[in-house]
């Protein structure tokens, strides 16, 4: 029973700190640089946003979305727009993280849509768009993975991925809706 109350609590304190997506006055949040906020819903948890966003029927930790989803939706290690990117659980990445690509720019690169990514608060709390994300994998099969990290205007470290989640039937390089 104890389990059922502190999920409440929690997703209590998610809706309501989702409530507003616009930073209070003199938070120093520039939302408008990381999120299109007219276009996405409010920021919210990598899964919880995924989820939405796509329609999958997934749930758990992001890094358990990529067994829970055999059976039910493809897997492939080729991206397409509204797929799917699960990376697996770290050591600094406990539970894995999920993110919608948004487009193929080429063969080893993406631009993907994810929420509560980054190293402080306020860049864990609000839906990056277009994040640019590589292939760095030898065998070119995007199980190691770089983002793109604005303020040092590089790619950041390496994760290891397991691919992509295919929420909707694809008809050549269209999500069939």
């Amino acid at each position: 029973m104890w389990r059922f109350w502190i999920s409440f609590a929690v997703m209590a304190g998610l809706t309501a700190c989702g409530s507003d997506p616009s930073p209070s006055a003199g938070s120093g949040v520039k939302v408008a640089s990381l999120t299109n906020v007219g276009m996405l819903p409010p920021p919210t948890q990598c899964v919880l946003f995924a989820r939405d966003f796509t329609g999958a029927h997934l749930r758990g930790d992001a890094w358990a979305w990529w067994d829970a989803a055999a059976g039910v939706y493809p897997r492939s290690d080729v991206p397409h727009a509204d797929t799917i990117l699960v990376l697996k659980s770290t050591s600094q990445l406990r539970l894995g993280h999920v993110g919608v690509v948004k487009k193929v720019v080429g063969p080893r690169e993406i631009l993907l849509t994810h929420a509560n990514w980054g190293s402080d608060d306020p860049t864990r709390r609000v839906v990056h768009d277009s994040t640019a994300v590589v292939d760095v994998s030898p065998g070119n099969d995007w199980s190691q993975v770089r983002f793109w990290h604005a303020p040092s205007h590089a790619f950041g470290k390496v994760y290891a991925a397991y691919g992509f989640i295919y929420p909707k039937r694809f008809d050549g390089d269209q999500a069939v809706w």
